[in-house]
């Protein structure tokens, strides 16, 4: 039987730590089930973030062009590290440009299969906060089999304008699933249909399998032990967490952004890891402290304690993980739940769903990718 060749199309091609990851990790699972292709979608909302320095004409554009010249030699260390993993781990397709996107076609798949990360999250991908086809995989040919795996919106809510040109991107689809519960209801509401409720793809490989490839690349620390902070959205609550776990563990903290200053004291800054390194500092700490839907992927998937905090919209996506594994004690978002944290943490019990949650994910895949 000759192997069913799948085109992946996600965010792929970005300095984001979780969407290269879960890029990697998606195509080591759609590969159990057939031949997969990355299709290199150049969409220059996304892809910018892999130039040394961004050029874009807004006051915020001009803060980040700023940011980007005040650390610019870890940031060109850090973006040669990020295309270097491209390059040896993903099976990319002959470049997609956005402007002729609807005319090229694919046609040598059998399965289109659009996710994971917040791809349909529309303050992700686009500059104007529009939805783009090409991310519903709008570029197969008519008739194909289309599914979505893990797909996101994050805490983006749609308005009824939004709502029904998402129903017309998924009306073709053979199977939909998304990455976050509430997501799942919003869609099978709008859809009336059924809609799977799945892992991110990062979770899906398990730790074994991540050491393999932090082999490559250690980032080599001075220290046995440390907390790792890993921030993206920065929130000020959590520099207060970083203070009340410093104060219990009595450790040396690292600190792991891309900005050119730290916003902790004594940290040992880094910001110009690449998707190794990250991997690498999360599998080796002590404890982690994160406000990063994938922080929390990491940490739970090599068991290493964490504290997470995270506010509204970006919670649900934490929310919906931690709720699904039993692990809510470990949010904290203010100072009444932070007094009362406990540091210890027994992953037995979120292990075994995690597995159980493993099996089922790839039991639906299986079934829509291989089924005629």
């Amino acid at each position: 039987m000759d192997r069913i060749n799948i085109a992946l199309i996600t965010t792929h091609n970005t300095d984001n730590y979780g969407a290269s990851l879960q890029t990697y990790a998606a195509q080591k699972i759609l590969n159990y089930y057939g031949d997969v292709t990355i299709i290199d979608y150049n969409k220059r909302d996304v892809s910018r973030n892999l130039d040394y320095v961004r050029i874009k004409l807004s006051f915020r554009g001009l803060l980040g062009l700023t940011k980007d010249l005040l650390r610019l030699f870890p940031r060109v260390r850090l973006i040669n590290k990020f295309k270097s993993f491209s390059k040896e781990h993903f099976k990319l397709s002959p470049p997609l440009l956005q402007k002729n996107a609807q005319k090229d076609k694919f046609p040598e798949f059998n399965v289109y299969v659009s996710g994971s990360d917040q791809i349909w999250n529309p303050k992700c991908i686009s500059d104007t906060d529009t939805l783009d086809p090409i991310y519903f995989s709008s570029f197969a040919p008519p008739q194909s089999k289309k599914i979505s795996h893990s797909a996101s919106f994050g805490g983006y809510q749609f308005n009824e304008i939004e709502t029904k040109k998402l129903f017309c991107y998924l009306n073709d689809f053979t199977a939909v699933s998304v990455r976050e519960k509430d997501s799942q209801c919003f869609l099978q509401s709008a859809l009336d249909r059924p809609v799977k409720h799945t892992l991110d793809p990062t979770l899906l490989i398990e730790k074994t399998e991540w050491a393999e490839i932090c082999t490559a690349a250690h980032y080599k620390l001075d220290k046995n032990e440390y907390i790792l902070v890993y921030s993206v959205p920065k929130l000020p609550f959590l520099k207060k967490c970083v203070e009340f776990v410093v104060a219990e563990l009595n450790i040396s903290v690292v600190t792991i952004d891309q900005d050119p200053f730290s916003k902790i004291k004594g940290a040992q800054h880094i910001n110009d890891a690449g998707p190794i390194d990250y991997l690498s500092l999360f599998m080796n700490a002590s404890f982690v402290v994160t406000d990063s839907f994938h922080g929390v992927c990491f940490a739970t998937n090599f068991n290493i304690p964490f504290l997470t905090t995270s506010h509204f919209p970006h919670s649900n996506r934490i929310m919906s993980l931690l709720s699904v594994l039993g692990l809510t004690n470990r949010l904290v978002d203010n100072n009444e739940s932070l007094s009362k944290f406990s540091l210890n943490q027994d992953f037995g019990r979120a292990n075994k769903i995690l597995a159980n949650l493993r099996d089922d994910n790839l039991a639906w895949l299986e079934e829509n990718i291989i089924s005629e």
